[in-house]
């Protein structure tokens, strides 16, 4: 009895496991995803991002820091760089435990592979912009930003939940926490995303697709 209850829930732990490889995920279509003048909105961050450009796999968007905005926890990109040039208000920036404080009209690039945070500690709008073809984000790393900020945003949504779709956004997300190790923030996605996908947790989830400004 107690061998037949064993093998009962390895087969049930085994299931998504066995389901993820029989039937990869498929990558979302992004050709159109965005058009100019899309806004992707983060009430918890206050970064209102409005999409001015695409090319090909590159995004060019104008970001506003909301008054007091503490914007995105501290974070680094493995493969892109950020730049852009501040066009209104002051920024400050945490970059590798050194405060930059950036104002009006000043560029700013930040390295992949070095932690970062931006945010406002000013009482009026902060806006940056890209000025130059290299100051842009991947589109797979914008998408993926359209597909958090209303889970991130929402009183249903939980830590848990936010890892599940982090698990099935995997590589499309380039942004890694300052914390726990990268591995291993790396091998947990990989064991919950089989789970998540059983859980009805994808990447494609067009409730969240940006609305015009």
């Amino acid at each position: 009895m107690e061998i037949a209850v064993i093998l009962f829930l390895a087969l049930i732990l085994l299931l998504p496991v066995l389901y993820h490889f029989a039937v990869p995920l498929k990558p979302p279509y992004l050709d159109d995803y965005f058009t100019p003048g899309n806004m992707i909105f983060s009430e918890s961050e206050g970064i209102k991002q409005i999409i001015l450009e695409v090319r090909g796999r590159n995004v060019y968007s104008e970001l506003t820091l909301l008054p007091q905005a503490q914007g995105p926890p501290e974070h680094m990109h493995k493969y892109f760089d950020e730049s852009f040039v501040v066009s209104k208000g002051e920024l400050t920036i945490k970059l590798n435990n050194e405060i930059f404080k950036i104002p009006k009209g000043n560029r700013f690039k930040i390295p992949r592979g070095m932690y970062h945070r931006i945010y406002n500690e000013t009482d009026k709008e902060v806006t940056i912009r890209p000025e130059h073809e290299t100051d842009y984000v991947p589109l797979e790393f914008t998408y993926s930003l359209a597909q958090l900020y209303p889970l991130m945003d929402s009183k249903q949504g939980n830590g848990l939940q936010l890892l599940m779709k982090l698990s099935v956004l995997d590589e499309l997300f380039d942004s890694i926490i300052k914390g726990p190790h990268p591995a291993v923030i790396r091998v947990v996605k990989k064991i919950l995303k089989p789970y998540a996908r059983i859980f009805g947790v994808t990447p494609y989830d067009d409730k969240s697709r940006p609305t015009n400004r």
